[in-house]
């Protein structure tokens, strides 16, 4: 797909490359918002994951699976936003060898300011009209679909792969939300995700 000569005959070459492209867009987006903090891209997005996730899924763990990286490496991640006084070690009620994180006021409070990296991106989506931006969730969530069920992504919270998700003849029905949803409204990252046996 990276060659010019080939992508001028393949549409899905040219799909490809255009998401290489974005994904660089978004690690440069990433650097800017951390080098006004001093912090790296992975301190970022663990900042603004945590503070959108529950306890249940803010553990060493769990962010080793989310950002496809090894624990020693989340756990250094961590330890440096602990000395920094923007992430805080709650224990376990349960068991005192376990815990899980949770930003701190001052953590809280920047990563509010950093979640706006993305807003380049979103200023230049406001032109595509409804339809066009629905085609192109429709073809991500497929392919985000298709990698998890291929196991490079590992973790993902996504209606396709969800226990919740009912197949009746006519429509598709969350068990857990109460709702009928059509394709299009399938969410990405949803807290009520039980993953499917079968992916």
């Amino acid at each position: 797909p990276f060659d010019p000569s080939h992508q001028s005959k393949d549409l899905d070459a040219r799909i490809i490359v255009a998401l290489e492209r974005i994904s660089e867009a978004f690690r440069v987006m990433l650097w800017e918002a951390g080098k006004k903090n001093k912090l790296s891209p992975i301190q970022v997005q663990i900042l603004i994951f945590l503070n959108y996730h529950d306890s249940g899924h803010c553990t060493i763990t769990c962010l080793s699976e989310e950002f496809a990286m090894s624990k020693p490496t989340i756990s250094e991640v961590v330890k440096t936003l602990e000395n920094k006084g923007l992430v805080l070690k709650v224990n376990s009620e349960k068991d005192s060898r376990s815990f899980h994180l949770k930003l701190s006021p001052a953590g809280k409070h920047l990563a509010i300011s950093l979640e706006h990296f993305t807003a380049p991106l979103s200023k230049n989506m406001n032109a595509d009209t409804r339809e066009e931006k629905q085609r192109m969730y429709d073809c991500l969530l497929n392919a985000l679909t298709g990698l998890r069920k291929d196991g490079v992504i590992r973790r993902q919270r996504m209606c396709p792969t969800c226990e919740h998700l009912q197949h009746r003849k006519t429509s598709r029905h969350c068990g857990k939300l109460k709702k009928d949803m059509t394709p299009s409204e399938y969410l990405i990252d949803c807290h009520e995700h039980s993953e499917l046996q079968e992916v």
